[in-house]
């Protein structure tokens, strides 16, 4: 946590560990033994870096969407936040995981870019142009 914590407070100058901190977000998250305070400031170093998602980013951060498939609503909650906390770096990944043709995906991808604010608009404009992706509905 505190590598990640460091990252964060260097910015730009940490993106020799960007692969690092994207493998820190991906596990399984329990509430009581730190994982999830881990990602959490993994997400925020990333957001601070300023990721620029080159095509293996994208990947690994769409796989990230997968916990949206969740039951436990604590767990979607956190990965709600925690793309949040990636800000608008996530955007090409959200975008490509709406296409997955599952409305809860789509129902938190829509929330996250809302609560990103008006940066999103140009992920929801290609979005809706998008015939792939289920915000249509």
């Amino acid at each position: 946590m505190k590598a990640a914590e460091t990252c964060a407070q260097m910015g730009p100058k940490a993106k020799p560990a960007i692969h690092a901190l994207i493998e820190a977000l991906n596990g399984n998250y329990d509430p009581y033994d730190g994982s999830m305070n881990v990602a959490y400031c993994a997400a925020r170093a990333l957001s601070k870096i300023g990721l620029q998602a080159s095509k293996v980013h994208s990947e690994q951060i769409l796989s990230l969407t997968s916990a949206f498939k969740s039951h436990d609503e604590s767990v979607r909650n956190f990965f709600r936040d925690l793309f949040v906390e990636m800000g608008v770096s996530a955007g090409p990944a959200l975008i490509e995981a709406l296409k997955q043709k599952n409305m809860n995906i789509s129902a938190d991808i829509i929330q996250i870019f809302a609560r990103m604010g008006f940066y999103t608009i140009p992920f929801l404009i290609k979005a809706l142009k998008d015939k792939y992706t289920w915000i249509h509905n």
